[in-house]
Protein backbone atom coordinates (compact mmCIF):
# COMPACT_ATOMS: atom_id res chain seq x y z
CA UNK A 1 0.00 0.00 0.00
CA UNK A 2 2.34 2.45 0.86
CA UNK A 3 4.45 1.42 -2.55
CA UNK A 4 1.51 2.56 -4.21
CA UNK A 5 0.90 5.76 -2.43
CA UNK A 6 4.46 6.56 -3.02
CA UNK A 7 4.00 6.17 -6.27
CA UNK A 8 0.91 8.34 -6.98
CA UNK A 9 2.33 11.07 -4.88
CA UNK A 10 5.81 10.85 -7.36
CA UNK A 11 3.08 10.99 -9.89
CA UNK A 12 1.18 14.11 -8.75
CA UNK A 13 4.49 16.08 -8.00
CA UNK A 14 5.55 15.26 -11.77
CA UNK A 15 2.86 16.79 -12.71
CA UNK A 16 3.31 19.76 -10.42
CA UNK A 17 6.28 19.88 -11.82
CA UNK A 18 5.39 20.29 -15.33
CA UNK A 19 3.39 23.26 -14.45
CA UNK A 20 6.28 24.85 -12.38
CA UNK A 21 5.07 24.65 -9.25
CA UNK A 22 5.25 21.62 -6.16
CA UNK A 23 3.06 19.19 -4.94
CA UNK A 24 1.90 21.04 -1.65
CA UNK A 25 0.82 24.09 -4.02
CA UNK A 26 -1.44 21.24 -6.05
CA UNK A 27 -2.93 19.97 -3.32
CA UNK A 28 -3.85 23.23 -1.94
CA UNK A 29 -4.98 24.41 -5.57
CA UNK A 30 -6.86 21.23 -5.84
CA UNK A 31 -8.96 21.27 -3.01
CA UNK A 32 -9.80 24.68 -3.61
CA UNK A 33 -11.22 23.77 -6.86
CA UNK A 34 -13.45 21.19 -5.26
CA UNK A 35 -17.43 22.52 -5.66
CA UNK A 36 -18.69 22.89 -1.94
CA UNK A 37 -15.18 23.88 -0.04
CA UNK A 38 -14.67 27.10 1.53
CA UNK A 39 -11.64 28.17 2.21
CA UNK A 40 -8.67 25.95 2.48
CA UNK A 41 -6.37 26.37 5.57
CA UNK A 42 -2.94 24.49 5.64
CA UNK A 43 -0.41 24.67 8.21
CA UNK A 44 3.07 25.90 7.82
CA UNK A 45 6.38 25.87 10.45
CA UNK A 46 8.74 27.57 8.24
CA UNK A 47 8.49 30.65 5.91
CA UNK A 48 8.78 28.73 2.82
CA UNK A 49 5.70 26.45 3.75
CA UNK A 50 3.81 29.70 4.45
CA UNK A 51 5.41 31.21 1.21
CA UNK A 52 4.38 28.38 -0.94
CA UNK A 53 0.49 27.72 0.76
CA UNK A 54 0.66 31.44 -0.49
CA UNK A 55 1.51 30.86 -3.84
CA UNK A 56 -1.19 28.20 -4.53
CA UNK A 57 -3.84 30.63 -3.67
CA UNK A 58 -2.55 32.20 -6.68
CA UNK A 59 -3.06 28.75 -8.91
CA UNK A 60 -6.65 28.16 -10.53
CA UNK A 61 -6.85 24.93 -12.06
CA UNK A 62 -8.94 24.45 -15.37
CA UNK A 63 -11.56 21.61 -14.95
CA UNK A 64 -9.46 19.29 -16.76
CA UNK A 65 -6.73 20.08 -14.74
CA UNK A 66 -9.26 19.09 -12.06
CA UNK A 67 -9.78 16.05 -13.80
CA UNK A 68 -6.57 14.78 -14.51
CA UNK A 69 -5.06 15.52 -11.07
CA UNK A 70 -8.31 13.73 -9.82
CA UNK A 71 -7.51 10.68 -12.04
CA UNK A 72 -4.18 10.42 -11.16
CA UNK A 73 -5.04 9.97 -7.45
CA UNK A 74 -7.71 7.79 -7.64
CA UNK A 75 -5.20 5.77 -9.49
CA UNK A 76 -7.31 5.70 -12.70
CA UNK A 77 -6.22 6.26 -16.54
CA UNK A 78 -5.29 9.73 -17.26
CA UNK A 79 -7.84 11.53 -19.67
Amino acid sequence: MIDRDAARVARLAAWAAEHGRDVAELAIAWLASQPGVGPVIAGATRPEQAQANAAAADWTLTANDVDHVGAIARRERVP
